[in-house]
């Protein structure tokens, strides 16, 4: 995670790429099939790397500039989410945040809060501040 955070690329330069499906041509093997596949990921691979590291960067900009100390704070699905709420586990161990309180909206983004040390509560249970 730490390489990623210390990556930077523009939204621009972040292309999606389709990963090619392999093809069974003529009387070819799956064993080729699947090899020649295997090289094909590697690009794929790099292309993901490049979409993980644009999704961080908006992840981060998103807590930077919306998620204040002391806030209610949803917690949505997907990877863009599960990068936001990685990095909003950072801003509180460093202390820049506090008093989150998370509400998840499924399992996993429920357990990627509790390993990134937000305390998690449901909707129900979740008090909004009226100002």
């Amino acid at each position: 995670m730490d390489a990623v955070a210390g990556a930077s690329v523009s939204s621009s330069s972040a292309r999606l790429r389709p990963c090619p499906r392999p093809r069974r041509i003529g009387n070819v093997a799956p064993a080729t099939v699947r090899r020649r596949s295997r090289r094909r990921a590697v690009t794929c691979a790099a292309a993901a790397d490049a979409d993980v590291v644009g999704l961080f960067d908006a992840a981060k900009l998103t807590v930077d500039r919306f998620v204040e100390s002391g806030m209610v704070v949803g917690l949505g699905s997907g990877p863009a989410s599960g990068l936001a709420i990685q990095y909003l586990g950072t801003r509180l161990r460093r202390g820049s945040l506090t008093g989150i309180l998370g509400i998840p909206s499924s399992t996993i983004s429920a357990s990627e809060a509790v390993k990134a040390g937000i305390q998690v509560s449901s909707y129900e249970e979740g008090t909004q501040r009226t100002q």
